[in-house]
Formats: structure tokens, C-alpha cells, sequence
């Protein structure tokens, strides 16, 4: 009696699961394609960065001086022409904005500012290390009873072709997981030096 009515909801079960194996194929395409986005993304950020950290300093050490000199356009400049990475320069863009405003004490707000938006951009690549196996395993799941209803009925085309499918949907999700993990490790570091410059050009500036 229990096997009776157990089996419309195994039948229900396995009537949702397979009906995600499309999604979860279209899903996979689409976070490879977007691996390969933020891998160009990752290769433009690469060649754009610059640290020198002694001009950063001088420029750092300049600006106190006008600052303490009252010449909020000497110190505002100062920061504005050094060369650092693409944070770091926004960073002190934001601060020579604040600056000429006659607002000083903002560098503490835009310095956590910045820290959120360093996270906010390490979060796409985290997710999509995270998701990509995740869906990936989803992908080869889903074929295995298919393939295994084909080995039941001797149809050996369909349990092969299902098997591919859930070997090919395990690839492309550890393969988006392995490009988005790389590029979170190596932008974690990065933006820990960024974080790092950008304190030490606050802590000149408040002397």
C-alpha cells in the first residue's frame, strides 16, 4: 500500500528533475560564457595596473603640506596626478573631489567605500566559483536516470547519449568554477594592496 502511493510521487519527482535538464544546460553555457567575460575583464585590470609606492608617498606627503599650507588646490592636484592602480586612483580622484569641497573628513567614508566595492566586484567571481560545480553537478545528476532507464530497456543509444550529456555538463561547470576561483585568488590579493596603499595615503593626510 505504501510502494502504491510513494510511486506517483517518485514518477512526479522524476518528471521535475529531468524537466530541469535543459535550464540547467542553458545555465551552464551562459556561466561559461560569463567565466570568459570576466576573464577579459580580469586581463584588462591586469595590464592596467601600476603601483609605484614611492610616488604615491611623495604625492601623499605633497598634499599634507598643502593641506597644512591651507592650499587645498595644491593638495587636491597632488593626489589627482599620481599613477596607481585603477581603485587606488579612483580612490584619490574621489578624495581631491572631497577635498576641494573643503570637506576633510570624508576620507574615512570613501577609504570603506571602497573596501565594499572591492568586495562587491571579488562577490561575482566567488558566486560563480561557488555555482558553476554546483549547477555542473546538477547537469550530471539529471541524465543518470534517463541513462539508467535506457540501460533497463536496452535502448544503449539513449543511456549514451545521457551519459555524454552528464559528462559534458561536468566539464563546462568545473571549468567556469576554475576560471572564476582563480581570478577571485589573485584580485583578493590585489585588492589587499590596494586597501593597504589607500590607508597609508590616509594616514599621511591626517598626520
Amino acid at each position: 500500500m505504501l510502494m502504491d502511493l510513494a510511486t506517483p510521487v517518485f514518477s512526479m519527482m522524476y518528471v521535475i528533475s529531468t524537466s530541469l535538464l535543459y535550464p540547467v544546460i542553458v545555465m551552464l553555457i551562459g556561466l561559461v560564457g560569463w567565466s570568459l567575460i570576466m576573464l577579459g575583464a580580469f586581463i584588462s585590470e591586469y595590464t592596467a595596473r601600476h603601483r609605484n609606492l614611492e610616488e604615491l608617498e611623495s604625492a601623499a606627503l605633497r598634499a599634507r603640506r598643502a593641506l597644512d599650507e591651507e592650499d587645498v588646490e595644491a593638495a587636491a592636484g597632488a593626489l589627482e596626478g599620481v599613477e596607481a592602480n585603477p581603485f587606488v586612483k579612483g580612490f584619490l580622484r574621489e578624495l581631491a573631489s572631497s577635498l576641494r569641497q573643503k570637506n576633510t573628513k570624508k576620507a574615512e567614508k570613501l577609504m570603506d567605500d571602497y573596501e565594499l566595492k572591492t568586495a562587491g566586484v571579488l562577490e561575482k567571481t566567488v558566486m560563480g566559483a561557488k555555482v558553476g560545480p554546483m549547477v555542473g553537478l546538477m547537469g550530471t545528476l539529471i541524465p543518470m536516470g534517463p541513462a539508467l532507464a535506457g540501460l533497463v530497456s536496452g535502448s544503449v543509444e539513449q543511456m549514451v547519449t545521457n551519459l555524454i550529456i552528464a559528462f559534458a555538463t561536468t566539464v563546462l561547470g568545473l571549468a567556469a568554477g576554475i576560471v572564476c576561483y582563480g581570478i577571485s585568488l589573485v584580485r583578493r590579493r590585489w585588492y589587499a594592496q590596494d586597501m593597504s596603499d589607500i590607508e597609508y595615503v590616509v594616514d599621511i593626510l591626517e598626520g
